[in-house]
């Protein structure tokens, strides 16, 4: 476990973890039943405006897929699998990292609480790891809180600039 006094920069994961291009984008691909939540979370990250966020076009390369899968027995709301996850992508089948979304336990929380869930995943996409800070989306665990604390911000301009 990271220490809260830890620089931001010690939050970040290993390099290559994260989905992000040589562009400075994610273009990701596939579908959920949050979408609204979804869209929210990317609108969240895409306001510190150092990664653009967008949905994968005919003209650009999937970097992130997301999928619902229902796992009711596994505790988990949702996960992120980075590229070292090798042949996992339930859509392609390759090295693509992915978040899944469990429909089996997402059902029984509220939509901001889902908004979170999804904002926390596309931060480690981002290349965050847990912050042990709370008060941040980063934070592991339930929570209602839907937008950025300072340590996200912090840890987000030391990878990006």
């Amino acid at each position: 476990m990271i220490s809260p006094f830890a620089s931001a920069c010690s939050y970040h994961m290993p390099a290559g973890d994260e989905a992000v291009d040589w562009g400075k984008g994610i273009q990701w691909d596939g579908s959920t039943a949050y979408s609204n939540e979804w869209n929210a979370s990317i609108a969240t990250w895409n306001a510190m405006k150092k990664i653009n966020i967008s949905k994968d076009t005919l003209f650009t390369i999937e970097d992130l897929y997301i999928v619902d899968v229902y796992t009711p027995t596994f505790p988990a709301f949702a996960g992120y699998a980075n590229k070292t996850v090798s042949g996992n992508n339930p859509n392609t089948n390759n090295n693509t990292p992915y978040i899944q979304i469990n429909t089996g336990t997402m059902y029984s929380l509220t939509s901001a609480e889902k908004q979170k869930t999804l904002t926390h995943e596309l931060g480690h996409a981002l290349g965050i790891n847990e912050i042990t800070i709370s008060g941040n989306i980063m934070k592991q665990g339930k929570s209602s809180q839907t937008y950025l604390g300072m340590k996200d911000k912090e840890v987000y301009n030391c990878l990006w600039g």
